[in-house]
């Protein structure tokens, strides 16, 4: 894909109507546990599990108009969905803040949950956590880079694509934890 005035390797998934494919995880074999500057331009491997990289996601979006999609598997082959029609991200600059809006799918709301729209939460990661739940650090205790609630009152977050892949079982979700009956056995 040309983005920026650079080609960038992705993974495209023409499955599901062609979509960019900005996360993959399929066996657990890449560590999500990762610092800025992987999040920033992304790691892994378009042919097995990888991040795109937050940069080259703003510069995919940036003033255009995009969807984000979840799609979801169990490990007993149960597939859901979860469709965000608005999806934006902000630049470094503004922590990559995110806007999202829109829910439609069978995967249960878990990124929007009670609230019509997601703004202004910044990404964090294993060396930028900004957010705290009950003192601990939610980057740190969910094992993995992503948009907690920077408010975390009740949990940092009820969606984690980026943790700690559990091969079957386990105490966090490893993406959603609303919507699929077996709720810590979800893998992307």
């Amino acid at each position: 894909m040309f983005v920026n005035n650079s080609y960038i390797d992705v993974y495209c998934d023409m499955v599901a109507d062609g979509w960019t494919v900005v996360q993959r995880r399929l066996d657990g074999s890449t560590d999500f546990y990762r610092d800025w500057s992987d999040y920033k331009k992304g790691f892994g491997r378009v042919s097995g599990e990888y991040w795109l990289g937050n940069d080259n996601i703003f510069n995919i979006l940036n003033g255009k108009s995009y969807s984000l999609r979840f799609d979801i598997e169990d490990f007993s082959g149960e597939w859901r969905y979860a469709q965000y029609n608005t999806f934006k991200i902000a630049d470094e600059s503004e922590g990559y803040k995110i806007t999202l809006a829109g829910y439609t799918g069978n995967a249960g709301d878990a990124m929007l949950d009670t609230q019509d729209i997601l703004t202004g939460y910044r990404f964090s990661t294993k060396d930028r956590d900004i957010v705290s739940y009950f003192g601990q650090k939610c980057s740190k205790m969910h094992s993995g880079g992503w948009w907690y609630q920077e408010e975390a009152v009740s949990v940092c977050t009820t969606v984690n694509p980026n943790g700690r892949y559990y091969l079957g079982s386990g105490i966090q979700c490893t993406l959603v934890s609303s919507g699929f009956q077996r709720k810590n056995h979800s893998k992307a």
